[in-house]
């Protein structure tokens, strides 16, 4: 309805009634009422009442409904869907005994609402453990509502969180606006980056934790919060304490249930599936193909450390796929794409080959003789020979098999 008098009502709060439908789909054939929806003092809808004077207009008024209150059903299970946790559990790919001990935590910290503190370096998917626990949790169907601490400018970090009254600042907005705590009310609040929060806005949090409760800018009425806190940190907080940069009051409430996720180099045995579960994610986002991973590929990611680690594999992957021509990851795909690729030593008693002799063949030579020379210093233990090399377990049973060196 074009000329639909419903804006003023929002504005006034005052009801229209017998509106006569001069525009639209059924002009001259019916009229419409308005009326303001309060509950209380506050104002949060208009009820409009459609008269239809003929039977066709009236049915093909009551299938346009129909449609717009099916679309409308379809956006809110969208909008439920984008405010809940995007990621689970399954989500977190690997089998090692680090991978599987975090599972455990997470099904843990999912039992209850005690608040949880994720530490853990830049990239090891600290988000993605928060998302789980939401996820698993009894508020799985509640909102989880990320923030990042320290992407909000200092001067609007008591506003969005907090929310604020009308009139509580030059530009706030009528009615106010609710805060990230009244938004994750009922679920989960996600605070990323925790060790960035600024000091001066600290013990306004300690109070909502202890309290459950906070006041809007501008505000004089406290509004109860039922709020699950998860934060997470790549400094740990203890350390930030010893500093003097963060309140140790505040580290002991967010401390109640602290999860550590380990950095890829502490479970280097899930590069493989990793890889593979990221190289399928990447061909969807890139319109790519890459059908398969050489196997020295994986010999090499495998010998790296990855300081950046899942976050680098992921944009290592990403370049190398890039560079591929064909539907096969190879090794000069990403050679020169790691900044602290362990070398292996070359021994004292090893004879270099003439020159003319293949550089392929040149390097198995040496790779055979370091080998051996390892294994013969570790007594055949190949953990500690894996050590010695500076390599991984899985890397030395992959070049024993390759050259059988004893």
């Amino acid at each position: 309805m074009p000329d639909s008098p419903a804006k003023k009502v929002v504005e006034t709060h005052k009801p229209i009634i017998a509106h006569k439908l001069n525009n639209g789909p059924f002009p001259s054939k019916g009229f419409a009422s308005y009326y303001p929806m309060m509950k209380g003092d506050v104002f949060f809808g208009v009820l409009i009442w459609v008269f239809i004077t003929w039977m066709d207009e009236k049915n093909s008024f009551l299938r346009m409904i129909s449609e717009l209150s099916a679309e409308l059903e379809e956006t809110k299970a969208q909008l439920k869907n984008m405010s809940g946790a995007q990621y689970s559990i399954s989500n977190i790919a690997g089998s090692s005994e680090a991978v599987v001990r975090l599972r455990g935590e997470i099904a843990d910290a999912a039992r209850t609402t005690s608040t949880v503190l994720i530490e853990g370096e830049t990239g090891v998917g600290k988000e993605l453990v928060a998302h789980s626990i939401h996820a698993l949790s009894a508020r799985h169907d509640k909102r989880f509502v990320r923030v990042n601490c320290s992407a909000i400018p200092a001067n609007l970090v008591e506003s969005e969180f907090f929310g604020y009254d009308e009139g509580a600042f030059t530009g706030a907005k009528r009615n106010g606006k609710p805060g990230k705590f009244e938004l994750a009310d009922g679920g989960s609040l996600f605070l990323d980056e925790i060790n960035q929060l600024p000091g001066e806005i600290q013990p306004k949090f300690l109070r909502v934790l202890q309290e459950r409760e906070i006041e809007r800018v501008g505000g004089k009425d406290s509004i109860p919060v039922n709020v699950r806190f998860i934060a997470a940190t790549n400094v740990p907080l203890k350390q930030l304490v010893q500093q003097g940069v963060f309140r140790e009051d505040l580290y002991y409430r967010l401390n109640v249930i602290r999860i550590q996720v380990p950095p890829l180099r502490e479970r280097k045995d899930d590069i493989p599936c990793l890889v593979h579960n990221l190289v399928a994610k990447l061909n969807h986002r890139l319109g790519l193909d890459i059908q398969y991973v050489e196997d020295d590929v994986y010999e090499m990611l495998m010998e790296y450390d990855w300081p950046g680690n899942i976050r680098e594999l992921e944009n290592v992957l990403e370049v190398a796929m890039n560079r591929a021509t064909e539907d096969v990851l190879e090794r000069q795909h990403i050679s020169d794409l790691f900044s602290n690729t362990p070398q292996i030593p070359i021994s004292h008693t090893m004879v270099l080959p003439l020159i003319g002799v293949p550089l392929s063949g040149i390097k198995a030579d040496m790779e055979l003789a370091s080998l051996r020379e390892a294994l013969i210093k570790c007594k055949g233990n190949k953990t500690q020979a894996a050590k010695l090399l500076g390599i991984s377990r899985n890397a030395i049973y992959k070049k024993i098999k390759k050259y059988d060196p004893i």
